[in-house]
């Protein structure tokens, strides 16, 4: 195998960075050379099998590494958030977390627990490491993702509810602190302190059955259901109304064709006004009074028995006339909240329904697992799961190689800042490569022109008769040679050359060179074993350049 002209190049940029690396190519210069000489015993025909062989390996290692690549960025914002991960400087280290694994550990645990997800969830890895993220930056670390069933509840849920990963994560872990348990009459669990008791999992996956049931069996979908009560639910809770209450409240007004973006605005604005009390306005009041109510016993009422009170008020306002409904919704709840309000007055029994739906655990348990479960069995889902198992082995193997290409990556950028800053010929070296481009590449601006004229440049013809890829006036230079130099000649102008011999111990052969200062420090390079002889300009250029070098260093 010949060393070619671009090897060479390779070769002094390199040097021009580190000296010991034309060492280590040369050497495996050596070692290539030998091997081409074995596998030429092989045959063509051998070669070209292990030649497919080869690429195709090649190529599939390629694609592995890019995989890996990929699993590695989508891993990043999970090591960013999720605590555990990375120790202080954000390494994932050898260093103990606190669960008494190392950082490199729970990463690689984790990794590995989002991979084996995929195969078993028509999710990928990058929906389950935005869910794992999300999670993170809601405080569930990487203990609670890995020995509870935290981040396979998410995906589930995802996936049933049709939720975005982001989103999915974000309700998992924020309702567990934005909403608190209550009891079976709907009133406030407290701690020995007197503190409200905050969700945990369980209570936010039946909410989740809850939200997931109610989408299924009316008008609306649990996307849009859970959107709302996110909104809402909070405020709900304040003035004495559970989250599926809440669920079933927006549930009712969405089925009843309130615009999803407004409604849940409009059930924030009706918990606020109707748990006014004394700071109602002097319109209230009377609205209230009108109604049969007074103010501070609604608010008051809500705190004990926040649906039964908010069922007798609806009813009330329905009782009343078509003329007054509409003023009265205004009074009472403001004018972002009449058409909500409207649709829940008129549609009582549909209230009624989504109520009775959210209080029957035979009903809604086991929603979200019914739906995953008819979601993951179709043939596009259990299509997915299959190619992400193919994923997750290519991420596997790929892993093991990308050490190797971040070191190669970063001695690539050491060499090329190296040219950048000690490469003297850069310049010079920008416009040969410019012109190169000038001739091969700028000639494709017309296409049938362009790819003849193409196909005509010779890229390594070019390389021969340039040296360093310094230019100059072309001639037909004839060089004549020691007989020891043949193979050298070989190597550095190819087979075109016709070799003549003079006697035993000389040849000659004709070669078009672009002549320059290099081409003549490589033909002293040889110490007097070659010697141009013609043409007589050439011959003339490079004595005058010798005598030039010898005055000099007299």
């Amino acid at each position: 195998m010949a060393k070619t002209t671009e090897l060479e190049l390779a070769i002094r940029i390199a040097g021009k960075v580190d000296p010991s690396l034309q060492a280590a190519i040369s050497q495996a210069q050596k070692q290539v050379s030998t091997l081409s000489a074995t596998l030429g015993t092989i045959g063509r025909g051998g070669l070209a099998v292990m030649g497919v062989g080869l690429a195709a390996t090649v190529k599939g290692i390629a694609d592995c590494t890019t995989e890996a690549e990929k699993f590695e960025s989508q891993m990043a914002p999970v090591i960013r958030y999720v605590d555990g991960l990375a120790d202080s400087m954000g390494n994932v280290s050898d260093a103990m977390a606190e669960s008494g694994k190392t950082f490199k550990q729970n990463r690689d645990e984790l990794a590995r627990y989002i991979q084996d997800l995929s195969t078993e969830i028509p999710r990928d890895t990058e929906n389950l490491t935005t869910i794992s993220a999300a999670l993170g930056q809601s405080g569930k670390g990487v203990d609670e993702q890995l020995n509870t069933s935290l981040l396979r509840d998410t995906a589930k849920a995802a996936t049933a509810m049709d939720l975005d990963d982001q989103t999915a994560g974000e309700y998992m872990a924020k309702w567990e602190q934005a909403f608190t348990k209550t009891d079976a009459n709907g009133r406030a669990v407290t701690d020995e302190n007197g503190n409200a008791v905050h969700y945990d999992h369980d209570d936010v996956m039946r909410l989740m059955n809850q939200i997931n049931y109610l989408g299924a069996n009316n008008a609306t979908t649990a996307a849009a259901i859970a959107n709302s009560v996110n909104q809402s639910a909070s405020i709900g809770q304040m003035a004495g109304v559970a989250p599926e209450v809440t669920a079933a409240i927006v549930t009712a007004m969405q089925a009843s064709g309130v615009a999803d973006e407004r409604v849940g605005t409009t059930v924030s604005r009706i918990y606020t006004n109707i748990s006014k009390g004394s700071s109602a306005t002097k319109k209230q009041k009377e609205a209230w009074a009108a109604l049969g109510f007074d103010a501070e016993d609604v608010a008051a009422s809500m705190q004990e028995d926040g649906t039964g009170t908010l069922r007798q008020v609806f009813a009330a306002i329905n009782a009343l006339p078509k003329d007054k409904k509409v003023a009265t919704l205004n009074t009472l709840f403001n004018q972002w909240a009449i058409e909500g309000g409207a649709k829940i007055t008129s549609n009582l029994d549909l209230l009624d329904k989504t109520l009775g739906e959210v209080q029957d655990p035979g009903k809604y348990m086991g929603s979200m697992e019914r739906e995953f479960i008819i979601n993951a069995s179709t043939s596009k889902s259990i299509g997915a799961m299959m190619a992400n198992a193919k994923t997750a082995l290519m991420q596997d193997i790929g892993d093991e190689f990308l050490p190797v290409k971040k070191q190669f990556s970063l001695l690539a950028i050491d060499v090329m800042n190296g040219i950048r800053h000690n490469l003297p010929q850069l310049q010079t070296l920008a416009s040969t490569l410019a012109d190169v481009a000038t001739k091969g590449v700028t000639v494709l601006g017309d296409a049938r022109r362009g790819k003849a004229e193409f196909r005509q440049f010779d890229l390594p013809a070019y390389l021969r008769k340039h040296f360093n890829m310094f230019g100059g006036t072309e001639y037909r230079v004839t060089l004549r040679c020691a007989a020891d130099l043949e193979p050298v000649m070989r190597e550095r102008f190819g087979r075109e050359p016709v070799f003549c011999p003079e006697d035993a111990e000389h040849f000659h052969f004709d070669v078009p060179i672009c002549v320059s200062q290099q081409f003549f420090g490589w033909v002293c390079g040889f110490g007097g074993k070659v010697e141009v002889t013609a043409p007589a300009a050439v011959r003339a250029q490079l004595h005058e350049m010798v005598q030039s070098l010898a005055e000099q260093h007299e």
